[in-house]
């Protein structure tokens, strides 16, 4: 019976669920077999249906045999009130025949309603059982999607980390090298500066010829009588 797989099957998914292969390769079979049990259930719903018809025919027939009993001993009484006794023992004698009838059709009808009944039943159970297993496969795939993703976000999580690491380690190398580079720059402009600049002999020296032209420009002035 596609129950009895659809439940081993099951029970070893629980058993067999640290393996991801073994998980894989149950979750498809379980797929398989709850749609085998449906299919059974379908013929169930079927078989059900054609019981159902047949008992309610047993009911018809028992139905008809009670009426047509009561309607004999009905016509005995009040052929008998008549004293018309040969017709009321003739209908008398036709009754245990329409008896046994109604006890073979009551029994065929019990027999028609304990089988619809009972399957009526085991299909109940079984489509309760078989809903179950969807809801709980449903839990176990959902799970394992949500597992999945957090799994890829995790591992992207852990990428984007270490490379912002090395991007970081790069820039601060980065960074210590441009300090070093404009510390150079400024001892070299230092140096530059210190190289073009008079030490204090040659100013005294400029100053002093400075000084000394300009007091020979006024004498030359005063000689030549400017005023």
């Amino acid at each position: 019976m596609a129950f009895s797989r659809l439940l081993t099957a099951f029970r070893g998914f629980l058993n067999d669920a640290a393996e991801a292969e073994a998980d894989k390769h149950m979750v498809t079979e379980q797929r398989q077999n709850i749609r085998d049990a449906k299919k059974e259930l379908d013929q169930m719903d079927l078989n059900i249906a054609t019981t159902k018809g047949q008992r309610k025919l047993a009911d018809n027939e028992v139905a008809e045999l009670t009426q047509k009993i009561d309607n004999y001993e009905s016509d005995v009484r009040n052929f008998a009130a008549q004293n018309k006794m040969d017709l009321a023992t003739e209908i008398a004698g036709h009754i245990p025949q329409y008896r046994k009838q109604l006890e073979a059709a009551q029994g065929r009808r019990d027999i028609l309603l304990g089988n619809e009944t009972k399957m009526i039943a085991i299909a109940q159970d079984l489509k309760e059982r078989v809903t179950a297993m969807e809801q709980e496969l449903a839990q176990i795939e959902s799970t394992a999607q949500m597992q999945k993703a957090q799994a890829a976000t995790l591992n992207a999580v852990s990428g984007l980390d270490s490379k912002a690491k090395t991007a970081l380690e790069s820039m601060e190398r980065i960074k210590q090298k441009q300090q070093q580079k404009a510390a150079q720059l400024e001892a070299a402009a230092e140096m530059a500066d210190a190289r073009n600049a008079p030490n204090d002999l040659d100013a005294k020296i400029a100053l002093a010829k400075s000084e000394a032209t300009s007091n020979a420009q006024s004498e030359l002035e005063r000689i030549l009588g400017n005023p």
